[in-house]
């Protein structure tokens, strides 16, 4: 806090987001090698796309635990075959709030769907949007009516909102694009990577030992989108060998924000409280 216990002017964020890949592979060694890394590289926010179950407890809450974040949610997405799977959204500072919406689907895909997650930093609450669009490449039309889904649900957020995880489609793409669209005027989403020093690597590359989509191969499906209250210090691909171990299926983007205090609160409703 600043002097006089007022809010500071402004508070660096550091986020990952990372399509976990659940328990495929070889699925002991890359918990370990990720739990390693975010105890070294220490990122604020972690999100996860494909988070299941493995010895029995949930992979979020192995990973929080093991690189020391005291803040998890997970929520499942569906269940098939008696195994779940979900979104999960790891935090060094509270999740205060939260909620899931089901977004449009295709009968030959899993459920898909949006967390929203409220978290406290100390220039206020900031809305993380995490999600994993459909993966098939004929399913363009079922991606942008999930996006435009995503969209009309941001649309009127107060909070200073950052949008991530597997999109399965690339930033020149209609999804993406009806993503950052600017309506109503002031919420549009930009790509970090459009406002970062650093060029961007495809997420589910052609050097991965685990990545079989070939349609997807050599592309960067994996985004984080920003609102206009956030400044973009830097934005990476990360957990490719390269910088950090082979993880998943799919590299990781990491990007460092900053975020000034805001002119006064935020207006609306907000999210339903998350219990502990």
């Amino acid at each position: 806090m600043a002097d006089g216990g007022t809010r500071d002017d402004a508070c660096g964020l550091r986020l990952l987001t990372l399509n976990l890949w659940g328990t495929n592979g070889p699925v002991a060694r890359r918990m370990e090698d990720l739990a390693g890394w975010l105890a070294a590289s220490r990122p604020d926010v972690v999100a996860l796309q494909e988070v299941r179950r493995f010895d029995g407890e949930l992979q979020s809450d192995l990973l929080a635990e093991a690189a020391g974040y005291p803040h998890r949610w997970w929520a499942r997405t569906f269940t098939r075959d008696g195994e779940q799977e979900g979104l999960a959204v790891l935090a060094r500072r509270p999740l205060t709030a939260g909620e899931t919406t089901r977004l449009p689907g295709h009968p030959r895909d899993v459920p898909r769907q949006l967390q929203r997650a409220e978290i406290a930093t100390p220039t206020g609450p900031v809305l993380v949007a995490n999600t994993h669009l459909t993966w098939r490449r004929r399913h363009g039309g079922v991606r942008l009516a999930q996006a435009r889904a995503v969209r009309h649900l941001l649309g009127e957020e107060s909070l200073p909102v950052l949008l991530v995880g597997d999109l399965n489609t690339t930033c020149r793409s209609r999804a993406v694009q009806a993503l950052a669209a600017d309506f109503p005027p002031g919420s549009g989403l930009t790509d970090v990577f459009d406002l970062a020093p650093t060029r961007p690597r495809a997420t589910f590359a052609f050097d991965n030992p685990f990545a079989r989509q070939p349609w997807l191969l050599g592309r960067r499906v994996d985004h984080v989108l920003v609102g206009a209250a956030f400044e973009v210090v830097d934005a990476r691909v990360v957990l490719d060998g390269r910088d950090g171990p082979v993880v998943s299926d799919h590299h990781g983007v990491l990007a460092e924000l900053r975020l000034p205090a805001p002119d006064g609160p935020a207006d609306g409703p907000g999210l339903p409280p998350l219990v502990a």
